[in-house]
C-alpha cells in the first residue's frame, strides 16, 4: 500500500505498526496528523487489521427501537482491554477524527481493510495455514455506555448529515456483517485481500483521471478472480478522482466475455435498452480512453445483460474482462413543447438524444417551455414549474427537460412477471416533532407543512437480511442517493428496524431525512445478493409527476440472486 500511494504522489507518509499501534498509538498519529494538515492538502488514513461489530439484543436495550450497532477496530493491545479500559478505537471516535480533519481539508480518504463481523479469516483455498482469527469477546452492553458518554462528551459536525460525513471518500473491505480475508504473497507473507487488490490498481491507475466508483469495479474484479467472497465498495463522495477533488462520469460498469459474447454488470435498473452500446475498456482505463471494441445488448434484464461484441481495433482479440462506457442509447425521444421561433432552443432539443419537439400527432399531455420575458420556464406535464433560466442560455433548460424525462423513464421500470417475488419490508414515513411525532397515513389524508421534519422507517418483519436502498427524487427530476454510506444498501436484519435520518451523533429528537421538499422515495429492496448503486449509474434517473394534488409514491423493489421483482404500494400524501 506504500508503494502504491507513493505512485500517486504521497511522498510525507507517517507509519504506526506493529507494538506502536495501540489504542494510545494510534490515537496520537491522529492527533499529530490533525495538526499538520493544511487548507488543500491531500490526507489518506489506512488501516489494515482486526474490526470488530456487537449488537443489541432483546435484553440489552430493550426500549431503543430499531437495534443498534456497535463498531470498532482493534489495535494491538486489544486483549488488555476490560470493564474499565476498553482498548479498542470505537467508530464514533473514528467520526470524530474525519469530521475534525475535514475542517481544514475536504480531500480526505480513508481506507479500512478489516471486517466489521469481529473476526478476519485466511481463505481456507490458499491451503493448511488458513486458519480464522478470533477475538476476545465483547458484549453490547458493555460498550454502549462508553459511546453515550463519547457522544456527550464530543460535540460533532453530523447535523444535517445523517448517513455519515459527506466530505470524506471511505474505502471499506466489504458491507457491515461481511468478513475480511488474507492472502499469502509469493514471499510467504499475509495480507489483507483488500490492499492487494486496492494496492494493484491504484499502481495501474497511477497518474490517471479514474474515480473511486470505476477503481472499485477493477478491485471487485481482482478479488473475484482469487475467489476471494467479499464485496468492497467506495462510501461518499466516490465520483472523486484519486486523492482529488475533482469528480469523473462513474456511469461504467464491469463486463466479462466468451467469445463475441459479452455479459454486462447493469441492466434496466441502470437504464439499459436493448440496442444500446458501450465501448469496452481494459481495466485501469480513463472513461473517455480510446475503445477496444464495441458491443450492442441483445438482452436486458433487471441486473444484468447481455451483447454482441463487434468493430473490434487493434490485433482483433476480445478483451476477457474490463469495463464497459455506455456511448450510445436506443432510447425513442419524448415529446416537449416549446415557444416558436426560438430556433437555438430547437437546435438544441434536435440534438438531445431524449427530447424531440412535440407535433400535432402527440396526443396527451406533454412537457412545456414557454417564454416569460427574459427568461424562459419549463413546466411539466400538469403545469407545474421546474426551471426556470435566461432566454439567452437555451442549453440550461434544455438539460433541466432532460432530467424531467430521464426521472419520468425511471418511475415506468417495471420488472417481469419470472422476476417478481416477495419481501416482508413495511415501510413507514414519520412526522417528527419536539415531543411526540406521528406516521404520515397512507390513507391520504395526512399533511407536511414546510418546517416539519420527517424520518424513513423501515421495518423487516421477515427472517432474511435484506439490503435497502433510498432515492430522494425532487420536482425537477433531480434524484439523490440517500444512503451514500452504505452504496451497497442499508443491511436490515430480520425482525429488525431501521431509521433513516436518525444518526447516531444526533439525538433522537433531531431525526430527519437529508433533503427539504417533496418528490418520490424509491425504496429498492434485495436479499441475499448486492447491488452496487450509486447516483448517476441510475441514468434513467426518478421524478415525481404532481399534479394540482401532489402526490408521494411508496415504490419498492426487490433482487434475490440476481432477479428483481417489484410490488407497489402506493402512499398518498397531501403536500401544504
Amino acid at each position: 500500500m506504500i508503494r502504491a500511494l507513493r505512485k500517486n504522489g504521497f511522498n510525507d507518509i507517517t507509519t504506526c505498526v506493529d507494538h506502536e499501534a495501540t489504542r494510545d498509538g494510534i490515537l496520537k498519529k491522529w492527533k499529530q496528523l490533525i495538526c499538520r494538515t493544511m487548507p488543500g492538502d491531500a490526507v489518506a488514513f489506512y488501516y489494515s487489521g482486526h474490526g470488530a461489530l456487537v449488537k443489541s439484543g432483546n435484553n440489552d436495550d430493550e426500549k431503543r427501537s430499531p437495534l443498534r450497532s456497535l463498531q470498532f477496530i482493534v489495535p494491538m493491545d486489544y486483549d488488555g482491554s476490560n470493564s474499565k479500559d476498553f482498548k479498542g478505537i470505537l467508530d464514533v471516535e473514528i467520526s470524530d477524527f474525519l469530521w475534525e480533519i475535514t475542517r481544514k481539508t475536504k480531500n480526505v480518504t480513508v481506507i479500512l481493510d478489516c471486517c466489521h463481523s469481529g473476526r478476519m479469516a485466511r481463505n481456507p483455498k490458499l491451503g493448511s495455514r488458513s486458519s480464522p482469527r478470533f477475538l476476545l469477546g465483547v458484549q453490547y452492553h458493555d460498550l454502549d455506555p462508553l459511546v453515550r458518554k463519547f457522544e456527550q462528551n464530543t460535540p460533532l459536525d453530523a447535523e444535517g448529515y445523517p448517513e455519515g460525513n459527506p466530505f470524506t471518500v471511505r474505502i471499506v473491505a466489504g458491507t457491515q456483517g461481511e468478513t475480511a480475508w488474507e492472502h499469502e504473497d509469493q514471499e510467504g507473507k499475509w495480507q489483507g485481500a483488500l490492499t492487494r487488490a486496492l494496492g494493484k490498481a491504484l499502481e495501474e491507475s497511477a497518474g490517471k483521471s479514474i474515480s473511486w466508483h470505476m477503481t472499485m469495479i477493477r478491485v471487485r474484479d481482482i478479488l473475484t478472480a482469487s475467489n476471494c467472497p467479499q464485496h468492497p465498495m467506495a462510501e461518499g463522495p466516490s465520483k472523486r478522482i484519486h486523492f482529488t477533488l475533482e469528480e469523473s462520469d462513474p456511469g461504467v460498469f464491469n463486463f466479462h466475455s466468451q467469445g463475441q459474447i459479452v455479459t454486462i454488470e447493469g441492466g434496466r435498473i441502470a437504464g439499459f435498452l436493448e440496442s444500446d452500446v458501450f465501448a469496452l475498456l481494459p481495466h485501469g482505463s480513463e472513461p473517455r480512453a480510446a475503445w477496444h471494441a464495441k458491443a450492442r445488448l441483445s438482452s436486458v434484464h433487471a441486473f444484468e445483460s447481455r451483447g454482441e461484441i463487434f468493430g473490434t481495433r487493434g490485433s482483433g482479440e476480445v478483451l476477457e474482462n474490463g469495463v464497459a462506457v455506455l456511448i450510445e442509447r436506443a432510447l425513442r425521444p419524448s415529446p416537449i413543447q416549446i415557444p416558436p421561433n426560438m430556433m437555438k432552443l430547437r437546435q438544441a432539443i434536435e440534438a438531445s438524444e431524449f427530447l424531440r419537439v412535440s407535433t400535432r400527432d402527440d396526443t396527451e399531455k406533454v412537457p412545456y417551455i414557454r417564454l416569460e420575458g427574459d427568461s424562459v420556464a419549463l413546466y411539466d406535464e400538469d403545469s407545474i414549474e421546474v426551471f426556470c433560466s435566461p432566454k439567452e442560455e437555451p442549453g440550461q433548460i434544455c438539460s433541466a427537460a432532460e432530467r424531467l424525462i430521464r426521472a419520468k423513464l425511471f418511475r415506468t421500470l417495471k420488472p417481469e412477471i419470472s422476476e417478481k417475488l416477495v419481501h416482508n419490508l413495511d415501510i413507514h414515513f414519520d412526522i417528527v416533532g419536539a415531543g411526540q411525532g406521528r406516521a404520515i397515513s397512507p390513507s391520504g389524508t395526512s399533511h407536511v407543512t414546510q418546517n416539519e421534519r420527517a424520518c424513513i422507517r423501515l421495518d423487516n418483519r421477515g427472517r432474511s437480511l435484506v439490503h435497502v436502498s433510498i432515492f430522494d427524487v425532487n420536482v425537477a427530476g433531480e434524484i439523490f442517493l440517500l444512503n451514500t454510506d452504505s452504496p451497497g444498501g442499508i443491511e436490515i436484519e430480520g425482525d429488525s428496524s431501521y431509521v433513516y435520518g436518525k444518526n447516531k451523533k444526533v439525538k433522537s429528537g433531531n431525526k430527519r431525512s437529508r433533503r427539504r421538499g417533496f418528490g418520490v422515495v424509491s425504496i429498492f429492496v434485495r436479499a441475499e445478493e448486492r447491488l452496487f448503486i450509486e447516483n448517476d449509474k441510475v441514468l434513467v434517473g426518478a421524478t415525481a409527476i404532481f399534479t394540482n394534488q401532489p402526490d408521494l409514491d411508496i415504490i419498492t423493489y426487490e433482487n434475490y440472486k440476481h432477479e428483481m421483482w417489484l410490488s407497489t404500494k402506493p402512499t398518498r400524501l397531501a403536500i401544504e
